[in-house]
């Protein structure tokens, strides 16, 4: 069986809440490394270390096309067309991933392919097709969409 490992590989997450309460649960978890199942990379064998977490205050913005650093997450809309454009931006390469996405809708499973595009050492243009689908948050001068 064939593995494919990233060397050195870094995550930037984010996390966005209203609720203070959690919001502090989180940072209590992440400061005392107190998690109840240890972080880990798809595999057992792929432990993950949480650190260089920060809270930092995001504004939603009514952009219609912007440029990001951060994984784009493509969902199908009602009538099975992409949410967004993804446009890559001078050389940037993509790596582009599908997750199978499993969500409860009126009582039912449903089953749908959510695709990743993570910008490698640059960024990406993105257009918004299906604004009232996601949320685009800027934090520290980051755009980042929310699903």
């Amino acid at each position: 069986m064939k593995m494919e490992f990233l060397i050195e590989p870094k995550y930037r997450i984010y996390l966005s809440t209203n609720d203070a309460r959690y919001a502090e649960k989180i940072g209590n978890a992440l400061t005392d490394n107190a998690f109840v199942y240890t972080p880990y990379l798809g595999h057992s064998y792929c432990l993950a270390r949480v650190h260089d977490y920060k809270f930092c205050e995001g504004k939603e913005t009514r952009e219609k096309s912007f440029r990001t650093k951060t994984v784009a997450v493509e969902k199908k809309g009602e009538l099975n067309k992409p949410a967004l454009s993804v446009l890559r931006v001078g050389a940037t390469r993509l790596i582009i991933e599908r997750h199978l996405f499993h969500e409860i809708v009126d009582g039912r499973l449903k089953k749908s392919v959510l695709k990743h595009y993570a910008p490698v050492n640059g960024e990406i243009k993105i257009e918004l097709q299906d604004e009232s689908r996601m949320t685009i948050v800027n934090a520290e001068g980051e755009n980042i969409c929310l699903y």
